[in-house]
């Protein structure tokens, strides 16, 4: 598992042969008997190591404050300093502070009460670490956080139930006030039950050894450590790890771990889930897998280093994107934003949400929240943090009914009046552990600190300890709110569920925050925060390909890598910058901005190379020609493997033709060490003396044809990770049938239905069925979107040619849309392949009823009616003059017209835009004199807002 290796690898490490058992103290003596000396000072060496370690006790680390001072005076200074800051800006200089107390009376900015509440807060708080000696632990993690700041380095909100704490507010630790959100500080510090505090840090990964450098400088090495953490292997990843070294498909061992239940061992699961066990029987091959897996399951699988006990710097790369955002929007615009101190109310922010515009957008982006997303339609913080919050096994069961309460579709009701408000934010239904907190304080008299106690109780199901939280609820319950028992009963029955699987609300609060940030930067800067996203993920083709495809859904215009253009990463250029004609499959007009592939994204260019054609670029300008840029950058930057990909990946299209670089591959080798010699000998004369005359060098190259379309897309697929010039599909309209439906239009609201489309295999994974038959799920795409394809094994068998990546295919089938496991609707919808068939001029079968030279023009989205558009057919179209017409919905409100409004007037242009309207049971056309640009943007928003059926070019 470590290695990587499969069993069937004669390569891989093994011990077999190798006796590596821990000896006795006969045998050591046996195998030592030539030099007794040997053991007898090993035992002397033991007897002299005498250590005694203090057990019981925790020793903290102290802070160094100024003379005169202590932890305890300089934390209350820090604080004070932070109620100014946070609370009270317009009163810095005019309030006069001081330092045993906060205001005695309220300033503007807030009202008395508030003030109170603040005061009393951190009064509190204070009293609490003071009690539990934390003061230096404060002051430590603060002035690490505050360091990093200064240096540029973003740090996240906050982690944990640390941000429940005024105290860390107040000092910078974390960005989220627990007041205005209803947080406690007792899910982070029980007074009632003392324990180590943890405050978990969010570092920008890319930059998270510094803060590390940084402790380790002011503190001294000898009194800083990083530690080493061990991770055990669950029941899921024990499948999926002994699956892969046994050389089992990714989907085979997927299925498999996906029927263990959350929580659950193998052990367990072979006892309770019937399909888990019918598999085990099936074969010998599924029977060693989880015998194997069973004896791995709980062991100690990797080794990780984190920072120093209760101090944990955990690097994360969403802050790099948002860091990187920040940066391109201020080079850009000269803009700076201030992430930290924004309000959560944009509304912009919230229609990308209800949008489900997530791709890149922290904690909310995979295909089920999506979902959610849409069906939600959130419109407040809270939305974000309460499914930040259920979006988890458990928790998860109760999002219907959260949806459906916020719009009015459920009644909300309350088993008891103390719970509505504690439920009411939340439409009824529990959603973080905080509530049930709540609740057994209000509903049943505990303090905060008894009640994190049957938090902890029910979380580890020690049925004794289980036993007696509930008796002490129910018993609190009847005693100190004078409620019935059976109802107490039921309250109890309702939250232990959540006790167990809900979230944390502080850290549902915090990463809710990121959410919200990275949101923002989206909906308002979409060019500058696509092109930090695309450099996060700079060595993953995969998530690189989904994330152009989002950008073209945008707008946003991602155009091919260009020695003389792009950056190291991926780079933002203002459109009136010379693009040399060069454009991309999606091309709009709508941003000021596009985005130039990063050198370093081209697979097997890499970051030094591109590092030194840019540097190289930097210093003398642009190439003047594929010779200027051969002697420029030598022999030792210019190699074949840099040369090939670059050439294929388009990047070398303004100084030469792809198939020529490849067709004179070795004379241009030939040529570049010829150069670089040659450099080498003039560099000095005969006596020492430097020349500065530069040689004319000419390369002949062989005249070679240009590589062909389908050639060129190929090589950007494999290089870029994405079809970015141009799609395969452009060139294969006449060869699908009319009735062939895009892929965009299958939805899981048609489950069952029979439906043609058409599309190039993108990726195929074959796995074994219980029967030992071998099926695939294949994924393919068009230009609109994409979808996999469940073969099972007839139809495998009847096609086994036609599963190779690139291939282009017409497939009949029904759509799939149900989770058989759990009886709901899957997230995205999938075809259940009958029939297949090759599109090829000259294909091995033909279609039934269908004549590709009678096809000549074919609306491309498969709609006969000609109504539907997306953003990439309209964007690949240059016709800008024919009309919009909008079929408007009978009964629409008048809120969907001021809503159309806005979306046309952020795109005028030269298409009139005309009205149809049912009135009176006719359809009235209404010609307006608005004119727009259509394009991917207005598309995709009109498609959101009335359907796409409703859109007509």
């Amino acid at each position: 598992v470590q290695s990587g290796k499969q069993v069937a690898d004669t390569n891989r490490i093994s011990y077999v042969g190798f006796d590596l058992s821990i000896k006795s103290p006969d045998q050591m003596a046996e195998l030592f008997a030539d030099l007794p000396e040997a053991i007898e000072n090993t035992s002397k060496i033991a007897q002299r190591c005498q250590v005694e370690i203090p057990m019981g006790t925790s020793i903290l680390p102290d802070f160094p404050v100024p003379a005169g001072t202590t932890a305890k005076s300089e934390l209350r200074r820090q604080c004070i300093e932070g109620v100014k800051t946070r609370f009270f800006f317009d009163y810095k200089k005019q309030q006069d502070w001081k330092e045993s107390e906060i205001l005695p009376s309220p300033s503007n900015d807030l009202t008395e009460e508030m003030t109170m509440r603040v005061a009393k807060r951190m009064e509190y708080e204070l009293s609490i670490i003071e009690k539990m000696g934390f003061e230096s632990y404060f002051l430590i993690t603060a002035d690490f956080i505050n360091w990093a700041r200064k240096q540029n380095i973003a740090i996240g909100p906050g982690r944990g139930s640390a941000a429940g704490s005024l105290v860390g507010f107040l000092t910078g630790i974390t960005d989220i006030d627990p007041l205005h959100y209803n947080l406690i500080f007792e899910r982070f510090l029980n007074p009632e039950r003392i324990s180590m505090p943890d405050i978990d840090t969010d570092i920008m990964d890319a930059r998270r050894d510094e803060v590390i450098d940084y402790v380790r400088i002011k503190y001294g090495a000898d009194h800083v450590a990083q530690i080493i953490t061990f991770g055990t292997m669950l029941a899921r990843n024990a499948i999926r790890d002994i699956g892969r070294v046994l050389g089992f498909a990714y989907q085979e061992c997927d299925y498999l771990a996906k029927l263990i239940p959350f929580g659950s061992t193998l052990k367990e699961a072979l006892e309770s889930v019937n399909d888990l066990k019918d598999s085990y029987n099936a074969n010998e091959r599924n029977k060693k897998l989880l015998d194997l897996a069973q004896r791995v399951e709980g062991v100690a699988r990797h080794t990780s280093v984190h920072a120093l006990l209760k101090m944990d710097f955990l690097g994360l790369a969403n802050l790099n994107i948002i860091q990187r955002a920040l940066e391109i929007i201020e080079a850009i615009h000269e803009q700076k934003i201030e992430i930290r101190n924004m309000a959560t109310d944009d509304p912009e922010a919230y229609k990308l949400l209800s949008r489900a515009e997530t791709t890149g957008v922290f904690q909310l982006e995979s295909a089920g929240m999506k979902r959610y997303l849409r069906e939600l339609k959130p419109t407040e913080f809270e939305d974000i943090i309460s499914m930040v919050a259920l979006y988890r096994p458990g928790p998860m069961d109760s999002i219907p009914t959260f949806i459906d309460s916020k719009h009015g579709r459920q009644i909300i009701t309350y088993l008891h009046p103390i719970l509505e408000p504690i439920l009411e934010k939340t439409y009824g239904v529990i959603v973080t552990q905080d509530q049930v907190l709540q609740i057994a304080r209000d509903f049943a008299g505990f303090t905060y600190g008894e009640a994190d106690v049957l938090r902890k109780a029910v979380g580890k199901k020690i049925k004794k300890l289980l036993d007696e939280q509930r008796e002490k609820f129910i018993d609190g319950a009847v005693k100190n709110k004078k409620i019935d028992r059976s109802t107490a009963q039921k309250v109890w029955d309702f939250i232990e569920p959540f006790a167990r699987y809900g979230f944390n609300r502080a850290h549902a609060a915090c990463y809710a925050m990121i959410a919200y940030q990275t949101a923002f930067l989206k909906a308002h800067y979409p060019v500058e925060f696509m092109a930090a996203l695309l450099t996060s993920d700079l060595n993953n083709l995969d998530r690189i390909g989904i994330e152009i495809t989002e950008c073209q859904g945008m707008g946003v215009e991602v155009l091919p890598p260009d020695v003389n253009k792009s950056f190291v990463d991926f780079g933002v250029v203002k459109k009136d910058v010379e693009m040399n004609g060069r454009s991309s499959l999606q091309c709009t007009c709508q941003q000021d901005s596009h985005i130039y592939f990063g050198l370093a994204a081209i697979k097997n260019v890499g970051a030094d190379v591109s590092k030194k054609i840019l540097k190289n670029r930097k210093e003398f300008g642009e190439f003047a020609n594929f010779t200027d840029f051969l002697v420029r950058l030598g022999s030792d930057v210019v190699n074949k493997k840099v040369l090939e990909n670059l050439a294929k990946s388009g990047a070398l299209d303004s100084l030469i033709e792809r198939q020529q670089v490849l067709a004179n591959i070795d004379k241009i080798l030939d040529f570049t060490q010829a150069v670089s010699k040659q450099k080498n000998t003039d560099q000095s004369g005969l006596f020492g003396e430097i020349t500065t005359e530069t040689p004319d060098y000419v390369l002949t190259l062989d005249k070679v044809s240009e590589a062909d379309s389908k050639t060129r897309l190929a090589w950007e697929k494999e290089l870029l990770g994405i079809y970015l010039s141009d799609h395969p599909m452009k060139y294969l309209e006449t060869l699908i049938p009319a009735d062939a439906e895009a892929l965009n239009k299958i939805t899981t609201d048609r489950d069952g239905q029979p439906v043609r489309t058409a599309g190039v295999i993108a990726r195929s994974r074959t796995i074994m069925t219980k029967n030992n038959q071998p099926m695939a799920f294949v994924t393919i795409e068009d230009q609109s979107s994409e979808i996999e394809l469940i073969v099972f094994p007839r139809v495998f068998e009847q096609y086994s040619d036609f599963w190779q990546e690139g291939r282009a295919i017409l497939v009949d089938g029904t759509i799939s849309s149900k989770d058989n496991r759990s009886g709901g609707t899957m997230s995205e919808a999938k075809i259940l392949a009958n029939k297949v068939w090759e599109l090829h001029e000259n294909p091995q079968e033909k279609i039934p009823g269908f004549d590709p030279k009678a096809n000549r023009r074919r609306n491309f989205n498969g709609n006969k009616n000609n109504v539907e558009m997306t953003s990439r057919v309209i964007s690949t179209e240059d016709d800008n003059t024919r009309p919009l017409i909008i079929h408007l919905p009978e009964g629409s409100s008048k809120q969907i017209l001021i809503d159309m409004k806005a979306i046309f007037e952020k795109c005028p242009g030269d298409s009139p835009v005309i009205l149809k309207i049912w009135q009176n049971g006719q359809e009235q056309t209404i010609a307006t004199k608005t004119k727009v640009t259509v394009n991917g943007i207005i598309s995709h928003q009109l498609r959101d807002l009335i359907g796409k059926e409703n859109i007509e070019l």
